[in-house]
């Protein structure tokens, strides 16, 4: 069994296989319960990956994100809102988390009340990921790709350092703005909701 106190030191550590073995999605989940003080996600090849928790402004970025949303879908009751530990089994067999994400009822139904209590082998509709001082931006980039290749139908990738955001759809170019003086529509996704990036501003 890998503790905590034999995880290494740094951001977003990656681990290989080699090192904590092959993991069943029973046997990660398991290993997520024994160490519910970390962050993790699995990719679709296998590699478990530690994330380093993040800043406060980060903190307060994702709190209004599905703060919104929260308030949004109780109003159109269209499906739930998941905070960032929130995890989904994707198609590609990854383990994955967004900082804010959605997902229809529809979507739902097709998963038992057994998997909802652990990484539900289902894809949410919409996901927001919020990029941290220590993050990547290839990375989360990555990672955004990949919710979309798997099923998500609009994601939203946030940088308020650099007041840049990215939006993603299937088959269309993904698009950038570069200010935060502008709202967010969830066109169809999350039909009437807005989100105004100028709440992101500390």
């Amino acid at each position: 069994m890998v503790s905590a106190t034999t995880i290494p030191d740094g951001f977003n550590v990656k681990l290989r296989p080699e090192y904590l073995r092959s993991m069943s999605a029973e046997e990660f989940f398991c290993f997520c319960q024994d160490n519910p003080q970390l962050r993790l996600e699995r990719s679709a090849e296998g590699e478990i990956i530690f994330m380093s928790p993040s800043g406060l402004d980060t903190g307060f970025a994702e709190g209004e994100i599905v703060g919104e949303l929260i308030q949004w879908n109780r109003q159109k009751q269209l499906g739930r809102v998941s905070s960032p530990s929130g995890g989904y089994t994707l198609p590609n067999g990854a383990i994955r988390a967004a900082d804010a994400s959605f997902i229809t009822f529809g979507r739902l139904e097709a998963v038992s009340a057994q998997d909802r209590k652990r990484f539900a082998p289902v894809v949410p509709n919409f996901v927001a990921e919020v990029v941290s001082p220590s993050d990547s931006l290839a990375d989360q980039q990555a990672k955004m790709d990949e919710w979309i290749q798997n099923g998500v139908e609009l994601g939203w990738l946030i940088d308020p350092q650099t007041e840049q955001v990215w939006i993603y759809q299937p088959s269309k170019v993904t698009v950038q703005h570069t200010d935060f003086d502008r709202s967010l529509s969830g066109e169809l996704v999350l039909p009437g909701f807005t989100f105004d990036l100028k709440l992101l501003r500390g």
